[in-house]
C-alpha cells in the first residue's frame, strides 16, 4: 500500500459505492427503484387518482342535478310542474339560445369545456323561476 492508498476511504480504494456512473449501472440493472422515493410516490399517485375520481364523480352529481332541474322545468314536470314554475316563452328561447352558442370539444377532455358545460347549467338553472 502506497501512502496515497491510506488516505483514501475504503469505497474508493476498491471502487465500489461511489457516485459515478459506475453505480449507476448497477442499481440501473438490477431493475430496483432507487432508494425510498418510489414507493411512497406510487402510493401518493394512486391516492390522487382516487381524490380526482371522487372529485369528478361529485361534479358530475352537482352539475347533473342541475341540469335535470332545468330540464324538468322546461318540459313541465315533476316538482316543477306542481309550482307551476315553467320559464316563460321569452326566456326558453333565450335558454335555447344560450345552449345553441356552447362550442365544446367532448372527444378532447379539455378543461374549458367543461368549465363551459358548468357555466352554462349554472346560468340555466338560476334563470329558472321560483
Amino acid at each position: 500500500m502506497t501512502e496515497g492508498d491510506r488516505k483514501m476511504p475504503d469505497k474508493a480504494r476498491k471502487g465500489g459505492g461511489g457516485s459515478g456512473p459506475a453505480s449507476t449501472r448497477s442499481a440501473a440493472a438490477t431493475g430496483r427503484p432507487r432508494g425510498r422515493v418510489a414507493d411512497p410516490l406510487a402510493s401518493e399517485l394512486r391516492a390522487l387518482r382516487a381524490t380526482l375520481d371522487e372529485v369528478v364523480k361529485q361534479f358530475q352529481v352537482r352539475i347533473g342535478g342541475q341540469l335535470a332541474a332545468v330540464e324538468r322545468a322546461v318540459a313541465g314536470t315533476g316538482v316543477a310542474a306542481a309550482r307551476a314554475v315553467r320559464p316563460r316563452a321569452k326566456a326558453r328561447a333565450a335558454m335555447l339560445r344560450e345552449v345553441r352558442a356552447l362550442k365544446v370539444k367532448s372527444h378532447k377532455g379539455r378543461t374549458k369545456d367543461i368549465v363551459r358545460l358548468a357555466e352554462l347549467i349554472g346560468e340555466l338553472f338560476r334563470q329558472l323561476p321560483g
